[in-house]
């Protein structure tokens, strides 16, 4: 790699830090506004999604949310009182606590999922197919590493 072409490349990966964090700020915005009508913050939505999907322990979630436990424990305390969780004694081990959907939070869960899937649609009305196909297949590569 020449000089030039290392310089280049090193310029389109700062172009691309830049507007990938330019994206997550976007990104966040159109998370509020899909999920305000359900009443619920972003990271609350995300808790739910990872909690339904693989975060079975506040321990699971904190690493999942990088978040200390005292404020995944106020996170998962607010859904418990909406009726979206539930936290029980782990049976394999009565020193845990497990958090589980309720089927109110299975039923938010599929809610919130539409509403991100619509709010994608929406944002990505400009590409064109052949674009999204690209988007997913470089996306998959980068997830591969």
């Amino acid at each position: 790699m020449t000089d030039s072409t290392a310089g280049s490349r090193t310029a389109l990966i700062a172009e691309l830090q830049e507007t990938m964090f330019r994206l997550m700020r976007v990104q966040r915005q159109v998370a509020e506004k899909a999920f305000a009508p359900m009443g619920l913050r972003p990271v609350q939505a995300f808790a739910l999604a990872l909690v339904g999907e693989e975060a079975t322990y506040p321990k699971e979630l904190a690493h999942q949310l990088d978040a200390p436990p005292s404020v995944v424990s106020v996170l998962i305390g607010d859904l418990e009182e909406r009726g979206l969780l539930t936290r029980a004694l782990d049976p394999n081990d009565r020193r845990r606590v497990r958090i589980e959907l309720t089927p109110d939070g299975r039923r938010t869960l599929g809610a919130i999922q539409d509403a991100w899937l619509a709010a994608t649609a929406a944002s990505m009305e400009r590409l064109t197919s052949e674009d999204l196909e690209t988007l997913v297949r470089i996306q998959k590569t980068l997830l591969e590493g």
